[in-house]
């Protein structure tokens, strides 16, 4: 059995590491990372120094994860519905899709799916 890959997200306790089959969506807000998980909860971390897209890169490069907008990443286990220029997770949360990256998300989902359905 492979072991799930972690995120370690640092926060005022110290760092929590998340298994990335947990992990619906990374949003960063005002310089912190809001990590929402599965079943509701979410974990915000410390002011970040680096760009989002540094932080994320370790979980960007994982093929469940992608980046549709500047700001978000998401999981593509919990995408409930792409649409045109939002997903809807399964949360209920639904996030935008940035312009320049939206046929990127598509394309992303559709090999995602095709490969999960194989």
């Amino acid at each position: 059995i492979k072991k799930d890959a972690e995120y370690p997200v640092k926060t005022k306790e110290g760092v929590v590491s998340v298994p990335y089959s947990q992990i619906e969506y990374i949003e960063n807000c005002s310089r912190t990372l809001q990590v929402c998980l599965s079943g509701g909860n979410s974990i915000n971390s410390i002011f970040i120094r680096k760009s989002f897209d540094e932080e994320v890169r370790q979980l960007a490069q994982d093929k469940r994860f992608v980046h549709v907008h500047k700001s978000f990443l998401v999981n593509m286990d919990y995408i409930e519905k792409l649409a045109q220029r939002t997903v809807m997770m399964e949360c209920g949360k639904i996030i935008p899709v940035s312009k320049t990256r939206a046929v990127d998300v598509k394309k992303a989902y559709l090999m995602f799916v095709s490969e999960k359905y194989r």
